[in-house]
């Protein structure tokens, strides 16, 4: 039987998206690996969860904004992805 997981954001607004990934990761038994890609403007981010490509990219200034700004797509666009 599958369940989706749902990351849980707080109610004070200070969630850790990253956090909240590698927790769902380490409890369905996932691999993740982070792609992450500099250009002009910031950086951009593409997710493989074994060895499946995730179909959003995040962007941000920086690598961990970027990495929060494709959970929150994931999390919001593909709940289907996040299953134990």
């Amino acid at each position: 039987m599958t369940r989706r997981y749902v990351l849980q954001k707080s109610a004070d607004g200070s969630t850790d998206w990253l956090e909240e990934i590698e927790v769902w990761s380490q409890r369905a038994r996932k691999r993740l690996e982070w792609d992450i890609m500099k250009n002009e403007t910031g950086y951009t981010v593409r997710l493989t969860i074994d060895g499946s490509h995730v179909p959003v990219v995040g962007a941000g200034n920086s690598p961990r904004s970027a990495k929060v700004n494709l959970v929150q797509q994931v999390d919001r666009a593909e709940p289907a992805i996040l299953t134990i």
